[in-house]
């Protein structure tokens, strides 16, 4: 959850400010977490467990939680690993154009 929310915050080194849209992926994040995972269908499914990746943090672990298998817990691990993966990289990408965008070249 914390890489999902540090992406939709490096946002800030491409577009400005991302405030707003960062507040928007934790309210569609927590309110797509609020309803059961039934409700989901289709195409909607497929964005809770990957754009807003609710299903990740709340579907999947309860899963986990109420009848457990190594396969579910292997499975929420290596999406963790994915979506942390993916933050470094994002992050690193915003700073290393925010600091090309920030240098002072001297001519001698």
């Amino acid at each position: 959850m914390g890489s999902v929310f540090a992406s939709a915050h490096t946002i800030t080194f491409f577009t400005g400010s991302a405030n707003a849209f960062a507040r928007i992926v934790l309210n569609f994040t927590t309110t797509f977490a609020t309803y059961p995972e039934g409700i989901y269908k289709g195409a909607l499914r497929w964005i809770v467990y990957s754009i807003i990746p609710a299903g990740f943090i709340v579907f999947l672990p309860r899963r986990i939680f109420s009848a457990f298998t190594f396969k579910n817990a292997a499975l929420l691990v290596a999406i963790d690993i994915i979506y942390i993966l993916f933050g470094y990289w994002f992050f690193q990408a915003g700073l290393k154009r925010y600091e090309s965008g920030n240098l002072i070249v001297t001519k001698l």
